[in-house]
Formats: structure tokens, C-alpha cells, sequence
């Protein structure tokens, strides 16, 4: 598996930066530090909770929001709170493309893992 989670809308769709930043910056149980721009992004974030923290970014095209780190419980629980917080539907792969599962098929971090693990 792949050290990176890419969180997308579908092909050639892009995100509202503004309603990233919004769902983000909103996150329940979640620490969020905007740290600028990365490279290759718009935006970047520190998200902390418990004693884990993830690295996220939003592509320069925000065709993509990136969570450095493998799907482990935080990523897990980011991503299923991230698309709480988004309107639209969410897909996610790591970088391998060993997985693309629909975040709406998921209520809990387990599940998601066990998946993507298949």
C-alpha cells in the first residue's frame, strides 16, 4: 500500500477550494493548522488528533486533496469526517491505485481499512 490517500470528486472534477478549507477547518476532534501552500498545492494543512497528525493538501488543480500516511485508523477517520463536510460524493485511492472506494460506503474507520485492504 501506498503512503499517500488521494481523496477525489471523479475524473477531470475539481474541488471549491473554499468549501475544502471550510469542511477542513471544521473538523470535529480535529486540531487544524493552516500552514500555506505546499509544494504542488493550494493549500496545505496540519491535522492533528489524539497523538497522530496527518499532512494535508489541497492539489494546485484541487482536483485532489492528499493525506500523507498510510490508511491507518487517523487517515481513515479524516477522510470519512472530510466527506461529512463535503456535499459531493468522494472517492478515495493511494497512489498505487490499489483501491478506489466510494466514501459514502462507509460509516466507520474499520470498515473503510478493511476494505481497502481487499
Amino acid at each position: 500500500m501506498s503512503d499517500k490517500i488521494l481523496i477525489f470528486l471523479g475524473p477531470n472534477e475539481a474541488f471549491d477550494p473554499v468549501a475544502v478549507e471550510r469542511a477542513i477547518t471544521s473538523l470535529a476532534d480535529w486540531t487544524v493548522t493552516q500552514t500555506g501552500p505546499g509544494i504542488g498545492a493550494v493549500s496545505q494543512y496540519l491535522c492533528a488528533r489524539d497523538d497522530s497528525e496527518l499532512i494535508v493538501r489541497l492539489s494546485a488543480d484541487a482536483e485532489t486533496v492528499t493525506v500523507n500516511g498510510y490508511l491507518e485508523r487517523p487517515a481513515a477517520l479524516f477522510v470519512l469526517a472530510f466527506q461529512s463536510g463535503i456535499s459531493s460524493p468522494l472517492r478515495i485511492t493511494d497512489m498505487g491505485y490499489n483501491f478506489d472506494l466510494s466514501l459514502r460506503d462507509f460509516t466507520d474507520a474499520e470498515g473503510l481499512q478493511a476494505a481497502a485492504s481487499h
